[in-house]
């Protein structure tokens, strides 16, 4: 109810001082936010208007906290001008601009202008643990404080990964359940904040998966056939599971690489 009465009192006050300048025209509008599961009012005075002509900033306001905004456009000025939302740091908008030719558009500023903020990206990692990179086609999820899953997202090459269209808030982000990966349980999800001037927080921690499974068949094996897993890295090799020891005697040595894993098949089974 306040907000609405400061509104009306600028709107007010706005046209007051424009009906006195008779060179000037009021071009007015609307910042809306997504209508999506995170249904929460925000204050959108933290959102400018500005004013461009040729690339060069005219005028610029503040939006009032329902996202409404005014801007004076001299009428006798007939060059094209350009409206652009603007701030908090790496907000996105749709559309990011407003180009209006007054030349051509006789219906100037009779209607509002309408921009939607979208909000800001999460950007995230999965890495493989002892890399610095990660795997592409990991599910990772996002989700509000109180669990409410938000959005899905697949990592793209390296385990990159990105979430867009978030307002500012509390988020988990949390591994999805998958049969292609084993994930480290210390690092299988973290909390961010994304505040009015960035979504960094998120970007400073990862998820980290501990291994891959492989699968396959052995056709028609023979009695005492043992598969094994040969790596080259010496931290991977110091998490051998138990019992591995047995066969290193029975299998052969692989120059620059160590046994990881083995397993004595007796029929066709996948492994």
């Amino acid at each position: 109810m306040v907000s609405q009465i400061a509104s009306l009192l600028f709107l007010f006050q706005f046209l007051y001082l424009v009906s006195s300048s008779p060179d000037y025209i009021v071009c007015s509008g609307y910042v809306n936010t997504l209508n999506e599961t995170q249904n929460v009012h925000f204050d959108l005075s933290k959102i400018r208007m500005s004013l461009y002509y040729d690339g060069i900033k005219k005028d610029t306001t503040s939006c009032n906290p329902d996202g409404s905004y005014m801007l004076s456009i001299d009428e006798h000025d007939k060059k094209t001008f350009t409206l652009v939302p603007e701030g908090p740091t790496a907000a996105a908008f749709d559309p990011p601009f407003k180009t209006i030719d007054p030349s051509k558009n006789i219906s100037l500023c009779k209607t509002n202008i309408i921009f939607v903020f979208l909000g800001f990206t999460i950007k995230g990692q999965v890495k493989s643990k002892y890399s610095n990179t990660g795997p592409a086609g990991f599910p990772v999820q996002l989700y509000l404080a109180d669990g409410t899953l938000l959005k899905s997202a697949i990592t793209e090459n390296a385990g990159h990964y990105k979430f867009e269209n978030v307002y500012p808030g509390d988020y988990i982000v949390r591994a999805a359940q998958t049969e292609a990966f084993s994930v480290d349980p210390n690092f299988s999800s973290y909390t961010c904040k994304v505040s009015w001037t960035s979504a960094e927080s998120c970007d400073k921690s990862h998820i980290t998966v501990s291994g891959y499974y492989i699968k396959g068949v052995v056709e028609k094996p023979l009695a005492g056939l043992i598969v094994a897993i040969y790596s080259k890295s010496e931290a991977t090799a110091q998490e051998r599971p138990p019992g591995i020891q047995q066969y290193e005697k029975e299998l052969p040595a692989v120059k620059g690489h160590h046994l990881f894993q083995a397993k004595t098949i007796s029929s066709a089974v996948i492994v």
